[in-house]
């Protein structure tokens, strides 16, 4: 959550200024989510998952889920580039 607050105060700050777009800060915020998010799965998910599962099967858990996650949000982010 600390990520998303920092990431909303900055979006808040170059749309304010206009700088951006209201569309564009809106891509910017779910293009960064796309690219953060592993590093969160390892950081957050991995000790849990292994704590609770085999290593292996955790870790096979945790990229089916963040692969699914990831082709989700870039759907989600290519139709509201081409609607919006």
């Amino acid at each position: 959550m600390a990520e998303f607050g920092a990431a909303l105060g900055a979006a808040g700050a170059v749309l304010q200024t206009g700088a951006l777009t209201a569309a564009d800060v809106v891509l910017a915020l779910l293009v960064g989510n796309i690219f953060s998010t592993p590093m969160r799965a390892l950081r957050h998910q991995l000790p849990a998952y292994s704590g609770l599962f085999h290593p292996r099967l955790a870790l096979r858990l945790i990229l089916a889920n963040q692969t699914l996650r990831a082709v989700s949000m870039t759907f989600v982010t290519m139709a509201y580039y081409y609607c919006a």
